[in-house]
């Protein structure tokens, strides 16, 4: 017992001398925390930034059905057109089973308006058919979602986000009607949900039935997208490659020539975002590195000069009997309290920053646990490599010598 309260107080004593070590050098004390904060803070904030636009991307691509193809016209192809009826030929030949939803952007160009006025900006009209809330993870908050005799006769429902649904006035918005390029559609419903497909906000969206806006909102000739919901156990790969083999077909492309679609797995999509999270943490880690092991060399000329600085003092302290072990000990406790000090101010920094960014996306709150636990690590390996050069020498004087320096 004895000796454990003699080592408890050993330790006190370090830290406390560590302590006022760095009290009397705050400047230069100061300085290398901070250099070692950023080094951190540049880890864990851009891991904190990266988790947050994985979970972003997850939430617009993963809310997608765990087994199911996306067909949509490839971005930036002139004259690329998937319209309704390839898509629906497409399914009637693929024979998988399951569901399809097809859809496309209404192009109301801000002409949406409701019982108040003109709704907000980046209101969006979402027209489709088949089970798209089902595919794409949104639920009915109130009302009823369109129903097959809303789709066969194309009625003028709607459902409507919640940012919508707030913008139509106090009460219910069941019931009320919104007007889109002049024509009017009665609200059966609000919409609950985060993100659709292609990053749409669902709370700032208007959704009408596809057969309502086809030929009116939407030329018969534009372009659609679907969703193709493959049953349980369906290779989704097999699926894929005879999906663009008939589309081919369909469309007269020949064999040899480039598609103007695409066809996109979910699951895909997932390992995508998880490989491009992969090498940004590597790019974050890099930076990282750098910059701490930037702060080890400063570290290291601090406790060099605090070296030099307490030369009579070491050499008084060993000429009273003080051990070799314990002057180590203490130059070693002085430069782990430093960057224990930059490491702590490094999280809590980059913790903040890269929380910005998650509330600017709206996303939950990330704490990346294992990059915070790296950073810790790194940071011991730092203070010990920093300090153990300065300390190992500061042991070694030769007590007459030091007491001798000027």
């Amino acid at each position: 017992m004895k000796g454990i309260c003699e080592s408890f107080s050993f330790v006190g004593e370090s830290i406390s001398a560590a302590a006022g070590n760095i009290a009397a050098s705050r400047l230069r004390s100061g300085i290398t925390a901070a250099i070692i904060a950023l080094g951190v803070a540049a880890l864990v904030g851009t891991q904190t930034s990266i988790d947050s636009l994985a979970s972003l991307l997850s939430g617009a691509f993963g809310g997608k059905s765990d087994n199911s193809l996306t067909v949509s016209a490839l971005p930036g192809k002139r004259k690329a057109v998937v319209n309704r009826q390839c898509l629906e030929l497409l399914w009637d030949n693929l024979g998988t089973g399951g569901g399809m939803t097809v859809y496309t952007v209404v192009p109301a160009f801000g002409d949406v308006r409701g019982p108040l006025g003109q709704l907000p900006p980046g209101t969006v009209v979402m027209a489709f058919e088949g089970d798209y809330l089902r595919a794409n993870a949104l639920n009915i908050g109130t009302g009823r979602q369109f129903s097959r005799l809303d789709e066969d006769t194309g009625a003028r429902v709607c459902l409507v986000g919640q940012s919508v649904a707030d913008a139509l006035g106090e009460g219910s918005p069941v019931g009320k009607y919104i007007t889109i390029a002049g024509q009017g559609f009665k609200v059966a419903g609000t919409i609950s949900g985060q993100l659709s497909f292609l990053g749409v906000i669902a709370e700032n969206t208007v959704f009408v039935p596809l057969s309502a806006a086809w030929g009116t909102l939407v030329g018969k000739g534009s372009s659609c997208s679907a969703d193709l919901m493959l049953p349980p156990g369906t290779d989704a790969g097999e699926a894929s490659e005879r999906a663009g083999f008939l589309l081919r077909k369909i469309r007269g492309i020949p064999p040899a020539a480039d598609a103007d679609f695409e066809i996109s797995r979910s699951d895909a999509i997932e390992k995508e975002i998880g490989a491009l999270s992969g090498k940004l943490s590597l790019v974050a880690l890099a930076v990282g590195l750098l910059t701490i092991l930037g702060a080890a060399v400063g570290l290291t000329n601090i406790m060099l000069i605090a070296t030099k600085e307490r030369t009579r003092e070491i050499g008084l302290r060993r000429a009273i009997g003080a051990s070799r072990k314990s002057i180590t000990v203490n130059l070693l406790t002085e430069s782990a309290l430093i960057c224990m000090y930059g490491c702590g101010s490094g999280i809590i920094l980059g913790l903040l920053v890269g929380n910005i960014l998650s509330a600017v996306l709206h996303t939950p709150l990330q704490i990346p646990w294992d990059w915070i636990c790296a950073s810790c690590l790194i940071c011991a390996a730092v203070c010990t490599a920093a300090g153990w050069i300065p300390a190992r020498r500061a042991a070694r004087m030769d007590p007459v010598e030091a007491l001798r320096c000027e």
